[in-house]
């Protein structure tokens, strides 16, 4: 570098000397290798992602080692100048992926957001990934399977999304690959779609298949705004679509006096009592009693009504964990026949982080079968999510902070179900619930 070089230029170089060390590559003896202001600005806040992460997670290198996650970042970094801002965040968001913890990850919905979305809304069920919601120029998409977007297969594309989370949580990145697929942005990234528009090729239940051109919306999406659902499709008493917020569904509990099965429904790990301690106390009394919700329970069982209670955390994706332990602890201290013989705890792969760690109580506590699909989030896992900011950059890291052990000596990717039930669209459609009518079953035996 000449001497009359801009300023910022020289800084740059005098950050290189920080950026080799970080990386394990010095220069040339004799030799001054200039990087861009623009690569020095990220290679401070890779330095600075390494030391926070290392101070705040319990063991971030339980997947990789250091030196991988290094070579990764360096990757990066020798091609940042020919990288867009938003190219950098998404290979930061692999890199970080590649770690192995489904807490610890680039926050990039903000940047996701803005570039559009396809209206649409799918779920998973026996037959595939199926549109369960369209918006209103596209009312044919609704129950149809998809086979293809842009000619691409759908086995391709979900390989692709699955790339946003670590490769060895299959179930996690089934929970995810829903609301991924339904990104522009995140399409066009993986050069499935270009220009927003997507060409779907879908399935009907007769295996005919057609093709249908979807345009990108922006905004704000959601169920009450901007998609439209057959009233036959969805809603009825014993399914929640995990992707609705709705304080009215939070809880829910309904009793079958003709069998004696008791459905309780914990879709989410919060309430009113959890919102007062942990978020906006102002806004607590918006939720749902989680106190109120538990005594309720807690009055049933103590009928001795109960044959069965079922307990079904399909829809929920975590909270805080402590008022679902407690209630298993709660159930466990009940005499029969308060307590129930058979208790069953309903799975999915929305079943994620502190809904977890309560299927693990209902199981240790109370030896409940598990039923349904395997779970988005492993029994022994990272948690107690922390963000930190990138100070140049911007970028917002989700980071874990502690870690939950309830599985000695084996560490498997998901809580598997004891008995394995699929929901088909034919059930969805007619408001059958497969598992209720398995413990149907099993509780007319008795």
């Amino acid at each position: 570098m000449t001497l009359n070089a801009p300023p910022a230029a020289r800084a740059a170089v005098i950050l290189l000397a920080g950026t080799q060390a970080l990386f394990g590559c010095a220069p040339e003896t004799g030799h001054h290798t200039e990087i861009s202001e623009r690569a020095a600005r990220y290679a401070e806040d890779f330095d600075y992602l390494k030391t926070t992460l290392n101070e705040r997670h319990p063991d971030m290198y339980h997947e990789r080692s250091p030196e991988a996650f290094d070579d990764d970042l360096q990757a990066i970094l020798s091609q940042v100048d020919s990288l867009s801002d938003f190219q950098v965040m998404m290979e930061l968001r692999f890199a970080i992926a590649s770690l192995g913890d489904a807490h610890t990850s680039v926050a990039f919905y903000d940047e996701i957001d803005p570039r559009g979305w396809l209206p649409i809304e799918t779920a998973w069920f026996e037959e595939g990934l199926t549109i369960i919601g369209a918006g209103e120029a596209y009312p044919e998409l609704l129950g149809a399977r998809i086979v293809a977007i842009d000619g691409k297969p759908i086995g391709k594309i979900l390989a692709d999304l699955s790339r946003l989370t670590p490769q060895g949580d299959p179930y996690f990145a089934r929970k995810r690959q829903p609301w991924f697929i339904t990104s522009a942005g995140l399409l066009e990234y993986f050069g499935t779609i270009e220009d927003g528009e997507a060409v779907f090729t879908v399935a009907d239940a007769e295996g005919e298949t057609r093709d249908v051109t979807v345009s990108p919306e922006f905004g704000e999406m959601g169920p009450e705004s901007k998609l439209v659902y057959q009233s036959d499709v969805i809603g009825h008493p014993t399914w929640v679509n995990p992707n609705e917020d709705r304080m009215d569904v939070m809880f829910r509990d309904i009793f079958y006096p003709e069998t004696g099965i008791y459905l309780v429904q914990y879709n989410a790990c919060w309430g009113r009592e959890v919102e007062a301690k942990y978020g906006d106390p102002e806004e607590a009394d918006a939720y749902p009693s989680f106190e109120e919700f538990k005594a309720r329970i807690l009055n049933r069982l103590e009928s001795g009504e109960v044959k069965a209670l079922l307990f079904d955390l399909r829809a929920n994706g975590g909270g805080s964990s402590p008022q679902g332990t407690q209630l298993a602890k709660d159930i466990a201290a009940l005499a029969p026949p308060a307590r129930p013989e058979k208790i069953y705890t309903a799975i999915s792969e929305f079943t994620f982080s502190s809904a977890v760690i309560n299927a693990m109580n209902f199981k240790q506590e109370l030896g409940a079968t598990f039923l349904g699909t395997p779970t988005g989030g492993k029994p022994n896992h990272f948690g107690e999510v922390r963000v930190f900011e990138l100070p140049s950059s911007g970028i917002k890291i989700a980071n874990s902070t502690k870690y939950f052990q309830y599985l000695e000596g084996e560490d498997p990717p998901t809580i598997a179900p004891d008995a394995h039930i699929e929901t088909s669209l034919a059930d969805f459609a007619s408001g059958r619930d497969p598992i209720l009518a398995y413990v149907e079953a099993q509780t007319a035996d008795q």
